[in-house]
């Protein structure tokens, strides 16, 4: 299956996205839904309250691996590189990510998120040090080989949300 193609997990992405929309909303919020040039640039929602305006990009709950059915939980999948090998949306002109988790929507500055993952994370280190699966990207880079027919570019690596959270400030919400 291609990338783009998996309808479960565009579906989930989107159920995400509506309901940080509606979370926000009844926190106060005014919330406008990105248009296609602004999600390109990992921008799914601008916000508005109290002269304070952020942009925020949402990341649906996932998976350790897409073969399984239920959810992760206590780590998140952060990416450094897309498909292509440009810069992934933690290098996005969002001001914030919204990681939907089992307890809401854990909000946190993409800057400090980056500052965080590059102070944990050797993002340099040579491919043969990676991960070569998902269970062992714990703080290691790691790339799905196979994804788009075995030609992706791509770098993630798992955190986790503990150690994020004792170090950088967030919002539940």
């Amino acid at each position: 299956m291609a990338y783009g193609d998996r309808v479960k997990s565009i579906d989930e992405g989107n159920s995400s996205e509506q309901l940080f929309a509606t979370v926000m909303e009844s926190h106060g919020w005014k919330v406008r839904p990105a248009n296609i040039d602004e999600q390109y640039k990992h921008i799914d929602f601008f916000l508005e309250k109290n002269d304070v305006s952020i942009t925020v990009d949402v990341k649906a709950k996932k998976r350790l691996s897409s073969k399984d059915s239920g959810f992760l939980t206590g780590w998140l999948w952060i990416e450094i590189a897309g498909h292509a090998g440009n810069p992934g949306w933690l290098y996005g002109e969002q001001t914030h990510v919204g990681f939907h988790t089992e307890d809401g929507f854990l909000v946190v500055s993409r800057k400090s998120l980056a500052g965080f993952c590059e102070s944990k994370v050797d993002l340099e280190a040579p491919t043969w040090e990676w991960a070569t699966e998902s269970k062992d990207a714990k703080y290691k880079m790691y790339r799905r080989w196979y994804a788009n027919g075995g030609k992706s570019l791509e770098k993630s690596v798992l955190i986790n949300i503990e150690d994020l959270k004792s170090e950088i400030t967030y919002k539940m919400v």
